[in-house]
């Protein structure tokens, strides 16, 4: 047998440790034995989010663009954790970033 822990899920852990909510989207990934529940849509997933944190790099996540998200967050945070994005985009169109 093999575990596997994605490093994704303890920062997920840490953050419900602090109180945090989230929302999980992977397009690989449907259910895992931990209880995430995870959101088949991408969109549905930022709906009404604080911040988009970034932590794998698949392919259908150069897909989101600045103005693809800014009506879906609440508020303009991304989080790049895999260098995925543009950060001069997502400046200019008035985006707190932060990447790795």
């Amino acid at each position: 047998m093999t575990v596997v822990i994605l490093p994704q899920f303890l920062f997920l852990k840490n953050w419900k440790k602090r109180g945090a909510k989230y929302k999980i989207h992977d397009p690989y990934v449907k259910e895992n034995d931990d209880g995430y529940r995870i959101e088949p849509d991408l969109d549905t997933a930022l709906q009404g989010c604080d911040a988009l944190v970034l932590m794998t790099k698949h392919d259908v996540y150069g897909e989101i663009t600045p103005e693809r998200v800014q009506n879906l967050l609440r508020t303009k945070i991304v989080i790049d954790g895999r260098n995925l994005f543009d950060p001069i985009k997502f400046t200019i169109a008035g985006f707190y970033f932060l990447k790795e």
